[in-house]
């Protein structure tokens, strides 16, 4: 029995709008899940079982894995504790979490989702470090399971080493080509072209992405008209009589950068509060789906990620108004490129300085402005300044100066370099 249970609180479940195909028609049970037969009967005795060794689930991306994982959850009423790529994942931080959550041994599994990151060395910690948590441990402790692309199944020997591995598939054509003619069904969608489906079955055999492209099987064309500039497409994407075959064959032309001009411009149509809420909703699935499907996209999943991050029917009028006839571009762009820079510049004179009074916002904020001021304005108290943290290097004495930088009159580092060579002269 559950809390809500206990104190006799009745569950709701809210409709949740605006859901790919694949996520409204997902597995709700183990039993729903496509193909794998044998590997369904690896991993529901794994968890059956009183064993302790961790599990580790690899397989082609959107084959399943998180989603299987989740259904045996349920299934045998486990509670998840998951540490997936959309958390912050430092190596202290994650042996904190592990310290955590390690006793919870009975109705506990720790998963470690995307561990992908782990070996692209996105996240501060390797396999080895994880491998070693349930090394010499003098009690029992929570069950781990591990999720990861196939493609890094041989960079995982020391997980591999103590875990069983499942191997998960893409389902059968004859399965998923079935599957879809249930949501083909389901969905009231007509008129697709079946001989299409088959093929398109065959060239991408990812379940996710086959059923995302449902409802665009047959309408898109590869072919591409002549070229026009990404602002010439940017409009044509917001003419209502323009037609949704030819805004995506020319979305095709410039998918990176077309989307980003929608997100930098959106916000200055006459759109209502309701409206300009349901836009920005659909650009973050937009974003979320591009992700997903970055590494190996299609026509037909570009032309998904079209309809969801520019083709907006909306707009009323939109010739007319200026985010229609002078469209920004590149400031969003710019900004988180900028930051990022002055990220790595602090950083390197961090390294350099190690001073833990100033290693705040305020104080570094602080301490750039009074090294501006004396490099301008008081030669001697500079040189002060540069003894004092042995800013002999005139590389580590520029990222100081670029740290932070408000004023529109830029410095260039060779400008810097020959002023700063002449104060150390003198």
């Amino acid at each position: 029995m559950d809390l809500l249970s206990y104190f006799d609180v009745v569950k709701t479940t809210k409709e949740i709008k605006n859901t790919t195909l694949a996520e409204k028609h997902a597995p709700t049970k183990v039993q729903d899940f496509l193909g794998n037969y044998k590997q369904l009967k690896q991993i529901d005795a794994w968890f059956g079982s009183s064993k302790h060794h961790p599990l580790l689930v690899v397989g082609p991306t959107g084959c399943g894995k998180s989603t299987l994982i989740n259904l045996m959850c349920d299934k045998y009423k486990k509670t998840k504790y998951l540490q997936d790529s959309l958390k912050k994942r430092t190596k202290n931080e994650l042996f904190k979490y592990y310290e955590s959550v390690k006793h919870f041994v009975v109705h506990g599994v720790f998963v470690f989702d995307e561990l992908e990151t782990v070996i692209n060395k996105s996240d501060n910690i390797s396999v080895n470090d994880i491998s070693k948590w349930q090394v010499n441990e003098m009690t029992p402790v929570i069950r781990m399971i591990f999720i990861c692309n196939d493609t890094y199944l041989n960079k995982l020997t020391g997980i591999s080493s103590i875990s069983e591995v499942v191997l998960l598939e893409y389902p059968q054509p004859k399965a998923l080509f079935s599957r879809c003619l249930e949501i083909l069904d389901s969905e009231n969608i007509q008129d697709i072209d079946l001989v299409k489906l088959k093929e398109t079955i065959a060239d991408m055999k990812e379940p996710r992405m086959i059923f995302n492209s449902l409802l665009l099987i047959g309408i898109v064309d590869s072919k591409k008209d002549s070229y026009v500039d990404m602002y010439g497409i940017y409009r044509m994407m917001l003419q209502k009589d323009t037609d949704l075959d030819k805004k995506l064959r020319y979305f095709i032309c410039e998918p990176g950068t077309i989307p980003i001009i929608m997100q930098e411009n959106y916000i200055d149509s006459d759109l209502t509060p309701e409206q300009m809420c349901d836009l920005s909703d659909r650009l973050s699935m937009g974003d979320v789906y591009h992700k997903a499907i970055f590494v190996n996209n299609d026509p037909v999943q570009m032309s998904i990620y079209a309809c969801l991050s520019t083709i907006y029917y909306g707009f009323d009028k939109a010739e007319q108004q200026k985010f229609y006839t002078n469209p920004r571009f590149g400031s969003m762009w710019t900004r988180m490129s900028a930051m990022y820079q002055k990220r790595k510049y602090w950083s390197r004179f961090d390294d350099h300085c190690r001073d833990p009074y100033i290693n705040t916002n305020v104080n570094v904020g602080h301490m750039n402005d009074i090294y501006k001021h004396l490099f301008t304005n008081d030669k001697k108290s500079f040189l002060e300044f540069v003894n004092h943290y042995s800013l002999d290097n005139v590389d580590t004495a520029f990222d100081l100066y670029n740290a932070y930088n408000v004023s529109t009159k830029t410095v260039t580092k060779k400008s810097f370099m020959t002023a700063f060579t002449k104060l150390k002269k003198n």
